[in-house]
């Protein structure tokens, strides 16, 4: 059996720790026999310290075999948990559409305040040129779950382009990160801002039919038969049948009855009966 005592753990654990991402393992590591280390130089004794502690098999029930990780790996691995979190909650998604005008909302879910910022380019969003600010907090609806943090300014969807989006917290919110001055950011996400639809023009009035002209019987007795016909032109009506007397001057005889009577309205062209005699 093999026993590991408490400063190979810790050296073995740190190992471990450095070797899940090279970015976060700081410029120089003093290891406890006191030689200092460049980061690729720790990553290879990493290697070969999982290599051994693989090849020996020790139980984790060894006496003396405790895991001490350092301050800064337990404050890595909140942060690596908490920007997972963040990264998979994040709305609206990467190269998600938005009509121009309209009210667009940034969210995150996050253990730590969110800032947002939006910019025309990726490289505008340190200091960005569209947007940017603190994200409002709303409760979370149950026990144990994170509160989610939105922003939206109408200047996102100002005009129709595509814009550019992050999200960011303070290392210093984390747990095990406290007077870090780090602030991780998000992956930059698209957003296109797209025209709204033209209305359709509003159709022009259809043009009003023009009321077709009525026959209202004008007042004929006392009229000779040839004015008589002339007024009922006029007035969009016709000469029906004439009754009464007859002969060669019939035209110049008077309208006595009339049928039907003056004031009455028909369509057009509506025969009008007359009776004429020498006297009205």
């Amino acid at each position: 059996m093999y026993v590991f005592n408490q400063v190979w753990t810790q050296k073995v654990a740190l190992a471990v720790v450095l070797q899940s991402d090279s970015r976060r393992i700081p410029p120089q590591v003093r290891l406890s026999i006191g030689i200092r280390l460049s980061r690729w130089q720790v990553l290879a004794v990493a290697t070969v310290l999982l290599a051994v502690l693989v090849r020996i098999g020790a139980p984790p029930t060894a006496a003396g075999f405790t895991v001490e990780m350092p301050a800064w790996a337990r404050c890595f691995g909140n942060t690596e948990a908490a920007m997972a979190t963040l990264e998979n909650s994040l709305s609206p998604t990467d190269g998600a559409t938005a009509q121009a005008g309209a009210s667009v909302e940034l969210s995150g879910i996050s253990s730590a305040p969110l800032s947002f910022a939006v910019a025309t380019t990726p490289a505008q969003l340190s200091a960005p040129d569209v947007a940017g600010g603190a994200g409002t907090a709303q409760p979370p609806t149950a026990p144990g779950e994170l509160p989610t943090y939105s922003f939206s300014s109408m200047a996102v969807t100002e005009t129709p382009r595509t814009v550019y989006w992050q999200a960011s917290f303070s290392e210093a919110a984390i747990p095990e990160c406290e007077g870090s001055s780090t602030i991780a950011t998000t992956v930059v996400r698209a957003l296109k801002v797209v025209a709204a639809p033209t209305p359709a023009p509003p159709s022009a009035p259809s043009a009003a039919m023009p009321e077709a002209p009525a026959c209202v019987v004008p007042e004929l007795r006392g009229d000779s038969l040839r004015h008589a016909q002339a007024i009922l032109k006029r007035a969009h009506c016709k000469l029906g049948s004439v009754a009464g007397e007859s002969g060669r001057d019939r035209a110049s005889l008077k309208v006595t009855r009339q049928h039907p009577k003056a004031g009455r309205r028909f369509a057009a062209g509506y025969a009008v009966d007359l009776t004429v005699g020498k006297h009205a």
